[in-house]
Formats: structure tokens, C-alpha cells, sequence
């Protein structure tokens, strides 16, 4: 789904949200290989001063999946020569069970391994591609006469 104008009353703080379905593996000892999810992610952005992104994934086909959400936050915020990053996890229990220290300890495991993974990937490809945005597409002019 495309992100939809939530709100722009005030200027300053523009919100917007999105949904969106995927499948993603599982490797557990019991339940599918793999499960349908659905995140709902909305993003503040609060002009110069940065943005924050909140993601709930609530993932459907895993055992005791209706007991558990999983809530992430990133803020990302400007310093001196680029950005800092803050990412916070929290599981929202919906309701008990006796597996949820180690959904949980599982759940915190797989997400960090992923957010570690995630800001390799980041750094990487800023790296490769510093002073791009900076650089004209030389194919604009071409795509802009086309139209």
C-alpha cells in the first residue's frame, strides 16, 4: 500500500501511514517454515530536526501468534556531518502465555541479528554512494524532453 497523508495541521510535523502484507521465514522449533505478516508503520517527520518511523508487525500463521505484536521505533535524527539512528524494540502481549519468555527471548534475538545486519547494509551503500544525491541524473533532461 502507498503512504497515505495522515496529518499536516501544524507545519512543522507532517504524519503518514501505510500497510503492507509480505511472508517471511520462520525458524522455529515447532509451527510453519514460514508466515504471512502485516506491518503498520507511521512516520512523523518533523521538518530539520528528523523523522520518526513506528512499525507494528503482528505475524499470523506461528503458534501463539495472537497473543504477541512486535513494536519497533527508529528516530532518526540530524548531527554534525550526517544522521544519528535509534532503534527500540518492545513485544506488546495481548494476552499470556507460558511460552513468553521464550518468544520473546527469540523474538529480541532474531530482530537485533536483523537491525545489525540492516545497519551494515546502510552504512554500506551510503558509503558507496556518497555525493550522489548532490550529482544531476544525466538521464533527467532525456526523461523530462519525452514527456
Amino acid at each position: 500500500e502507498e503512504w497515505r497523508l495522515i496529518s499536516a495541521e501544524d507545519a512543522a510535523v507532517v504524519t503518514h501511514a501505510r500497510n503492507f502484507r509480505f511472508r517471511t521465514p520462520v525458524v522455529a522449533p515447532i509451527g510453519p517454515s514460514s508466515t504471512r505478516a502485516t506491518k503498520t508503520q507511521c512516520v512523523r517527520i518533523y521538518g530539520s530536526h528528523g523523522m520518526v518511523i513506528e512499525t507494528v508487525t503482528h505475524l499470523e500463521d506461528i503458534p501463539f501468534s495472537d497473543c504477541f505484536n512486535v513494536e519497533d521505533r527508529f528516530v532518526l535524527t540530524p548531527v554534525a556531518g550526517g544522521l544519528k539512528l535509534h532503534i527500540s524494540l518492545e513485544m506488546r502481549w495481548i494476552k499470556n502465555t507460558m511460552w513468553k519468555r521464550t518468544i520473546e527471548t527469540k523474538t529480541v534475538k532474531d530482530t537485533t541479528d536483523f537491525y545489525k545486519d540492516y545497519q551494515v547494509a546502510i552504512t554500506k551503500h551510503l558509503k558507496e554512494n556518497a555525493g550522489a544525491a548532490a550529482k544531476p541524473d544525466a538521464n533527467a533532461d532525456a526523461d523530462a524532453d519525452a514527456d
